[in-house]
């Protein structure tokens, strides 16, 4: 029981430092919760059937911990499908339609049906504030302040996502050597079940988050 105790707590700390990264990796590309959760979901189980092609979505679920039901559900969905956007994005979207339909790259904040705010409320459906909806675009740099308006910076909107997007190439290659390395049993027994006073669960400087 104590060797299933410590087994267990090495267990937990190296999970702990898996998610800390991942949170990482989620908030440097803008990659909301409920999106990120639905697609590894789906890969965490048609992995699991790559690994074990004779098992049935009974033994996926137990090897997984994934639902049953959910297990069903992963299986059908199409890798390519988009699953869900942030409501940020949808009002960046709906903005952007305003802005092509009359010309102009100005919306007001407050003021009329086709405001900022009321775009916001249409939009979120009271789950988020339009305040809370302009600090992230403005974070980002989709839209900047501009007396009572909001300007609409859809030009240096386009820069940034293929910024991102080549970053999120270095970042996925530098995953996947990683997971090269990390990929034999031999690794990942020695990483669980070495004694405790050798596991520190350090990743290797070159593959720091901050280059």
């Amino acid at each position: 029981m104590a060797l299933q105790n410590k087994s267990t707590e090495r267990l937990n700390g190296f999970t702990s430092q898996l998610a800390k990264l991942t949170a990482k990796i989620v908030l440097r590309f803008n990659i909301k919760y409920r999106n990120f959760l639905a697609h590894f979901k789906r890969e965490l189980v048609k992995e699991a059937q790559r690994q074990h092609p004779e098992y049935r979505n009974v033994q996926l679920a137990m090897r997984t911990g994934v639902d049953r039901r959910a297990v069903a559900e992963a299986l059908r969905t199409d890798e390519d499908a988009p699953i869900w956007n942030g409501k940020d994005l949808l009002v960046l979207q709906r903005v952007h339609d305003f802005c092509e339909r009359y010309q102009i790259n100005l919306i007001p904040k407050h003021q009329g049906i086709e405001s900022f705010k009321h775009i916001c409320e249409a939009s979120a459906n009271g789950t988020l504030t339009a305040e809370a909806i302009a600090t992230e675009l403005l974070r980002i740099g989709a839209i900047t302040n501009y007396g009572r308006f909001y300007k609409v910076n859809i030009q240096e909107s386009t820069l940034k996502l293929q910024d991102d997007e080549i970053a999120r190439q270095k970042m996925i290659a530098g995953i996947s050597e990683l997971l090269r390395e990390l990929s034999s049993d031999n690794c990942v027994q020695s990483e669980f079940f070495a004694p405790a006073s050798q596991n520190t669960y350090s990743l290797p400087k070159h593959h720091s988050l901050n280059g």
